[in-house]
Order: C-alpha cells, then structure tokens, then sequence
C-alpha cells in the first residue's frame, strides 16, 4: 500500500511539473528592455535580446509585451524552432529603419520578426484597448512617392515572416505600415488568423490614389501551404489584399482554404501569382471589398530559374470558389483572371508576363502564360457597384483552355453607394483608426481626389441595371475618366465600357447563371427550366395583375389536360 501511495504521489508530482511548468515572462521586467527610446543603440540592443528571449526563453511559455510601453526595435529578428508558446502583445513593438550588416546577404531581404520551423504558436493580446500593435514604419521605407522605390525598389523587410509553421493562431493584433508584404506565411500548416486589422496607407483619402499607392508591395496576408481559415479580419493596403502563393514545400501543392467574413481594399482577392505549383481547394466568401484596384484577381507568371531547374513549369488552379462578395467603385478590373498584369522591373509598362499599360497604351504586351491551367472556376452572388471599367478580363490559351468555369449571379450595378460603404469607417476599418506618420507626404492631395469625393457624398439613386441593357452615365459611374468622360464628345474606349468584360479568349465551358449581367461573350448562358422560369417571374414582378394572369393560364391549363 505504501509503495501505491508513493508511485502514485510520484505520478501527481510529475503532473504538476507537466501542467506547472509554463511560465509567463515580461519583456521589460524579466528581462530588462528599454521602452519609448529609438536610438540606434537602444534598438539594436532591444533586437539582440528580443532574439535571444525567444530562442532561450519562450518555448512552453508566454512572453508577454506588456501595456503601456513602446519597445523600438530593428529588422532582422529571427528565431528558428519555438514550440508551444505564446507571445501576448499588450504593448507596441515599432520597427525602425536601420542599415545593417545582415542586410548585405544574399535575398530575400531580412524580415523585420522571422519564425522558422516551429509549431502551436499563438500571437494574441489581452490589452485593455483589445489589441496590441506592431509597427513597421513603411513610411522609412516608402520615401518619397515614386522616388523611394526607385532607391529602393523591393529590398525592404516583410513585418512578419513564417516559415513552416504548424498550428498557429494570430489573434487581437494590428499590423501597421508593413515597409513590404505584411503577414507572410510559406509552406504552413494548420492556420488561424482573426480578429486581427492590417493598414498600410500614405493619406486618409477614401480609396486609393496615387499617392497611396508608392506603398508598393504592401500585401495584406501571403499565405502558401495546408488548412488555413481566416475569418473577421479588416486589411486597407496597396497591394494584394489576401494572396494564395505557390507553396516551395510539402509537395508544391496549397490547398484546403477558407477566407470569410473580410473587409477589404487593395488590390483584391488574389491566387498568385502562380509560376509552377497547384493552388485548389480555394474559398472566398461573405466579404466586402471598399473602393479596390482589383476585386477578383487569379493570375499566373512564367516559372523562374527555381522551378525550371525542378522541372516545375505547369502552374495549376482548380477548384476555386468566390461567393457572395461584394465590391463598391473598383477602379480596374472588378474580375481578372488570366496572366498575372505586373511589370518587376524599372519600366511600369514590362510585360511580366502582361504589361501594367495594357491595354490602355497601344503598344502594351500582354503575354498569355500557355503552360498554366486554370479549371472549376465558381464565382456565385458576386455585386459590383460602379465599377469604373469594363467588369474583366478573361484570358486563357487557344491551346490551354481556362476549363469549367461558372458565373452565377455575377451582376453589375450602378447608381447610390452601397450602404456598406457608407458605415462609418472605425466600424468596418478599424485599423484605418491609426494615426497616419508619414514625413514624405505632408498633405499631398490631388484636385481630382477632392472632387471625387464630394461626388460621392452628393450622389443620389440607386437601382439595378436591368440584364440586358446600356449602363447609364451616372457621376457614380465611368466618372475620373479624364479625356474619356461622360462630358466630353469625344469616343470612350473599350476598356471604360462598363457594360461587357473587355476580354473573354481561350475559355472552355464559361457558363452563365441566374441574373448574371453583363454576359461575357465567349460564355453560355444556361437556360433554366420551365418552373424555374415562372418561380423567378413570379417572385420579380411586381405587378399583381401579371402574377393574377399567369396563375389563371396555369389552372386553364392543368384544367384542360385534366379533361
């Protein structure tokens, strides 16, 4: 008996260790960080110990950031197999610019926080204002417009960087003013991201104007790999808003992910660009994009050395699914879904693989990438409300067909803004809550932003374009064209009719759906059966004397056959 009661005291003292042992560590109490100081010497020192904490002193524990302090820090924090832990960002953690000896390597560049190889980590907050902050001082990087990128073109540290990480959960954080891709997640498995805001913009315009747009590069959340669910999440950046990534890893497949419930403006909803692996299994649904660039965005480039080296060079997109997203005043192309329109390199106009300029100037390339497959496409319930050109671009090969791809109730519409659009904005962006910093814009608002808002604040109206019909000139729609507007004489070009998609080549199986306008042309519209024909005309007019008249056909009818 006596040796039971001592195994089993030995047992309950093992457990305690197991269950007792996580700790929770402070930043500045345990270990000594200096807040509210950004001296080059005082973040050097508070990257060095950061780094080393979370080597040494976070795995099974929770380090916590704590509230009311500000830690400067710089780039090139990187720490490689941290399991089991929790970093609780109560606090700030800022990113200064910094020229470092790390930065001479080869690239990519450093990122500003790295985490390689680890597993089951949370990133959360328990602050009293209900997030904590990471700052990455994008304005250091983004100088002055157009000029900074010249100096700098893309060597600029992502804010945050995870490299095959299983279980990881992203929770109650802002990330500001990221100088490059914001949240980048290669190869991972097994992720959560919520309830979290991403910002990078220059000015408070509504929208995107030029000016905020030299915050080049600056995606909201990067993700390649397995199992990812990201859900109630607000991103206001200049670049892709959520992008799906060739995965490097684990067979070069990324599958299985589900994107809901966002609020978002950017350049869209993205899969790629996609040189040389398989994206499928792919979930868009129940979100607003404000005033993007780009809505619908899949594209593909052509393989690099890397993949061409593995013979990698057939890029593959199936099963993807986009619905009930709505879009209000996208000024491109609502829906793009073919080569990837960029250019990586110093002229804005390099086809790589189709020309930013295309097809606006005339002598714009856009080269269609024949090795890549798209197919199962769905797009379901999608709105776009004035859109200021043509409603997309489809393009595929004659010899590689974009194959099975359906529009169900696809629609444009004009008139009134949504009423989305019109909620206040620390409701449906509350990153956009965060103070703008940014020396090299003192103020720069062009005449045309201006008049453009005030546009929208004056507009009145709204109803749906009937299928079928001319989109009329509206101040909500096709307005900001410059030469071409609704008050000049003169021709408007393809590319601004808002009432059929600009390009629709090499598609196999387009198939059109419910009150889908405008129709592309190179699709099929589905004809509905006989029911379901008098069920829609039954449920859409309005006039109670039709509905009377068709109920008394059908009786006549069904009388007659009866007999």
């Amino acid at each position: 008996m006596n040796m039971i009661k001592a195994i089993l005291r030995l047992l309950f003292f093992a457990l305690a260790i197991q269950f007792g042992s996580a700790k929770i560590v402070d930043f500045r109490l345990d270990f000594g960080a200096i807040p509210f100081d950004e001296s080059f010497e005082i973040c050097q020192f508070n990257s060095a110990l950061l780094s080393r904490v979370l080597k040494h002193n976070v795995s099974g524990n929770t380090l916590v950031i704590p509230e009311g302090y500000t830690f400067h820090v710089h780039h090139g924090i990187i720490t490689n197999g941290l399991h089991d832990a929790v970093i609780q960002l109560d606090g700030v953690l800022r990113f200064e610019r910094a020229d470092l000896a790390i930065d001479e390597g080869p690239p990519p560049f450093p990122s500003c926080l790295q985490i390689d190889n680890s597993s089951n980590i949370t990133i959360t907050s328990k602050s009293s204002s209900g997030r904590g902050l990471i700052d990455g001082r994008g304005p250091q990087y983004w100088g002055v417009p157009m000029i900074g990128y010249i100096q700098l073109g893309e060597n600029r540290p992502r804010l945050l960087l995870f490299n095959r990480t299983k279980n990881l959960l992203i929770e109650r954080i802002i990330l500001q003013d990221s100088p490059y891709h914001t949240l980048y997640l290669e190869g991972a498995d097994g992720v959560v991201i919520r309830d979290i805001s991403i910002v990078a913009r220059r000015t408070t315009m509504d929208g995107h104007n030029w000016v905020d747009l030299t915050a080049f590069n600056t995606d909201g959340i990067d993700v390649s790999g397995h199992n990812v669910h990201v859900h109630d999440v607000d991103i206001w950046v200049q670049d892709d808003c959520i992008s799906v990534k060739d995965n490097f890893f684990d067979g070069h497949r990324s599958t299985n992910m589900t994107f809901e419930r966002l609020n978002a403006t950017g350049l869209g909803f993205v899969i790629g660009s996609i040189l040389g692996s398989t994206v499928s299994n792919i979930t868009f649904k129940d979100s607003y994009l404000h005033r993007p660039v780009k809505g619908i965005y899949m594209k593909f480039a052509r393989p690099n050395a890397w993949w061409v080296k593995r013979n990698l060079t057939r890029g593959v997109v199936e099963n993807i699914v986009y619905q009930n997203i709505t879009m209000e005043s996208p000024s491109q192309w609502p829906i793009w879904i073919g080569p990837a329109q960029q250019a990586d390199a110093s002229n804005p106009c390099h086809p790589n693989p189709c020309s930013l300029c295309w097809p606006m100037s005339p002598t714009a390339k856009c080269h269609i990438v024949q090795e890549s497959t798209y197919r199962n496409i769905t797009l379901i319930d999608i709105q776009i409300n004035n859109p200021k050109m043509s409603p997309g671009v489809l393009l595929g090969h004659e010899d590689n067909k974009i194959d099975g791809i359906v529009f169900d109730n696809v629609r444009v519409t004009k008139g009134r803004p949504l009423p989305m659009s019109r909620y206040k904005r620390e409701n449906t962006f509350p990153g956009t809550l965060q103070p703008i910093h940014d020396p090299y814009v003192p103020g720069i608002v062009t005449t045309n932003d201006l008049v453009a808002t005030k546009r929208r604040e004056l507009s009145t109206g709204s109803d749906l374009v009937w299928p079928g019909s001319m989109m009329p000139s509206n101040d909500e729609v096709n307005e900001s064209n410059g030469f071409f507007s609704k008050w000049n004489p003169f021709w408007k070009p393809k590319w601004q009719k808002t009432n059929r998609y600009y390009a629709c080549e090499g598609v196999s199986r387009g198939i059109v759906r419910g009150k889908s306008w405008p129709v592309p042309y190179c699709f099929e519209k589905e004809r509905p059966s006989w029911s379901e024909s008098i069920l829609v005309v039954l449920r859409s007019t309005g006039d109670r004397s039709i509905v009377l008249l068709l109920a008394i056909t059908l009786l006549a009818l069904f009388y007659c056959f009866a007999m």
